[in-house]
């Protein structure tokens, strides 16, 4: 588990499990609370103690915590081995260069042919090995760039799963394999 915090004692990254994520992130928040704020004052420039009254509010404490694991899992039973072909023959056929085309190949076909609405980096890491691909080193930044800067991702049915749009349907029935230019 990840997370990251900012306060007005600076930002915190804290990595581990889960309890002693949480155990940290109770810590900072505890010596943020404690910590004086700091304000400026009117004509000096210089930072003053908030116990003396402030017309300026206190900045909040922003707290982000990750729960997505980092680490991919191969789903053992996905597909079976005669699927397998079958998968490797559509993946050859709409020949995706990019990651990103890669996953919506992926996610089609498990769409069409198992009736998958849903997939997720596990999902996603599995029909790599399968098929014989490297994976990308950030499996759920393709998915995110995917969704928020392509349109090819809408979310999925649950958290760190993401569903294949129409927009993403559309680049696999009607652009790849992508045609050379003349």
């Amino acid at each position: 588990m990840r997370a990251k915090i900012v306060t007005t004692l600076g930002e915190f990254e804290f990595e581990g499990d889960q309890e002693f994520v949480e155990k940290q992130i109770d810590r900072v928040m505890e010596m943020a609370s404690r910590a004086p704020q700091l304000t400026t004052a009117p004509d000096s420039g210089e930072p003053e103690n908030s116990t003396k009254k402030s017309s300026k509010q206190p900045k909040t404490v922003k707290r982000k915590v990750s729960t997505v694991s980092s680490r991919p899992k191969m789903i053992p039973n996905l597909i079976s081995g005669e699927e397998r072909t079958t998968l490797r023959a559509f993946f050859d056929e709409k020949k995706p260069t990019t990651h990103m085309d890669k996953f919506c190949v992926l996610a089609y076909w498990l769409k069409l042919n198992k009736q998958v609405e849903s997939v997720s980096i596990d999902d996603m890491w599995t029909l790599y090995k399968v098929i014989g691909e490297r994976p990308s080193d950030n499996l759920m930044q393709i998915f995110r760039d995917g969704k928020s800067k392509k349109g090819y991702f809408d979310n999925g049915t649950e958290q760190g799963q993401y569903a294949l749009s129409s927009i993403g349907e559309t680049r696999v029935e009607y652009d790849l394999p992508v045609k050379e230019k003349e």
